[in-house]
């Protein structure tokens, strides 16, 4: 493996929030846990190295134990941090898989026409949960399946909706 110095840094985590008292932090992770806990070389936004132990998982959280937070205060103050590591998930990756960077931000299409853009993604145990701004400003949830999402272009940051789903999803939350 190269060294950190001859690898460009990627962001494989952000604090989310404290757990407890003693320093144990919340991470969202931006690739799989197996993948992030494959690393072995980690530093904290604005450079300073730092240490991840993993210390366990409830329903879709990641607790861990940075070496930087010593308390929870330590944790507050770095909420919205990204953890970085000399990586390329995208190497892990199978064509048909995507990391939730990849996505976030994407311009969403149906029928040639821009209809908004992809606000986040969450898990929901079976599948990824794909978040939906529309243009008009209101939101819209759609499961991350392949006939929901027919197309999707990294390189473009573009994701193709099927009709199907948008009739479906984008109609939920309307009164």
């Amino acid at each position: 493996m190269p060294k950190s110095n001859e690898m460009a840094l990627t962001k494989v985590a952000e604090v989310s929030k404290p757990h407890g008292i003693n320093g144990l932090v919340n991470l969202k992770l931006n690739a799989s846990l197996d993948f992030f806990l494959r690393l072995d070389q980690f530093q904290l936004e604005g450079g300073q190295p730092i240490d991840i132990t993993y210390k366990f998982s409830k329903k879709n959280t990641h607790i861990f134990q940075v070496s930087a937070f010593k308390n929870r205060t330590d944790v507050e103050s770095q909420i919205k941090k990204s953890i970085l590591a000399p990586c390329n998930p995208r190497d892990e990756c199978d064509g048909d898989e995507f990391l939730y960077s990849d996505l976030i931000g994407s311009q969403v299409f149906l029928d040639n026409k821009a209809i908004g853009s992809v606000q986040s993604l969450y898990n929901a145990g079976a599948h990824d949960i794909v978040v939906i701004k529309k243009e008009t400003a209101s939101s819209f949830d759609v499961p991350f399946i392949s006939t929901h999402f027919p197309e999707i272009d990294i390189n473009k940051k573009k994701v193709v909706i099927s009709n199907e789903a948008y009739t479906l999803f984008s109609t939920l939350n309307d009164e």
